[in-house]
């Protein structure tokens, strides 16, 4: 059974939860902490075309994004993802062409595949100084534009999206995280 929790779509197979799709219209989102109380996973392509997304907060009870969970959200220009345990990321989970800035405020490096992240060329992967290291020694991580920063607490991004009115491009400041 499909549960819809303000416009979070969940649903429970063999004691999994998982977050099916996303029906709302919020531009920006923070994902809910949990499920009936317990941690979930964002299924495959749960976002896809989210056009109109342009900054995604995933909280650390998010244990997988599964293949294409994040797949063609052309304007998504910030993703931040908080995670303090095992983190599972699949194949084109976050496939975008803008220039996304993407926060991980983790404290053990993410699994990835070499395909995981499918970004714009200007885009920037902020991730704990102390984990550099471990970023860097793992192939598939050091392919991307790691930016290696000694604390979240203070941090700040300014993120430029590109959105389409009347099919003129114009540059929107969103924020700061």
């Amino acid at each position: 059974k499909i549960e819809n929790q303000n416009g979070y779509l969940f649903y429970t197979y063999e004691e999994i939860n998982y977050l099916f799709a996303y029906t709302g219209k919020d531009k920006d989102l923070r994902l809910p902490q949990s499920y009936n109380g317990k941690k979930y996973q964002i299924y495959k392509y749960a976002f896809y075309d989210c056009k109109k997304l342009y900054e995604l907060g995933i909280p650390e009870t998010v244990v997988t994004l599964d293949d294409g969970a994040i797949a063609g959200c052309k304007n998504l220009g910030l993703l931040k993802i908080k995670n303090r345990s095992t983190l599972n990321i699949g194949d084109s989970a976050v496939n975008t062409t803008m220039p996304t800035q993407v926060i991980l405020d983790v404290t053990a490096v993410p699994t990835i595949s070499s395909v995981s992240f499918r970004l714009g060329n200007e885009h920037k992967i902020y991730i704990p100084k102390n984990l550099e290291s471990a970023f860097k020694a793992n192939t598939n991580w050091v392919k991307l534009n790691l930016v290696p920063c000694e604390s979240f607490d203070t941090f700040t991004v300014k993120v430029n999206v590109n959105v389409e009115v009347l099919n003129v491009p114009i540059i929107a400041n969103i924020g700061e995280v």
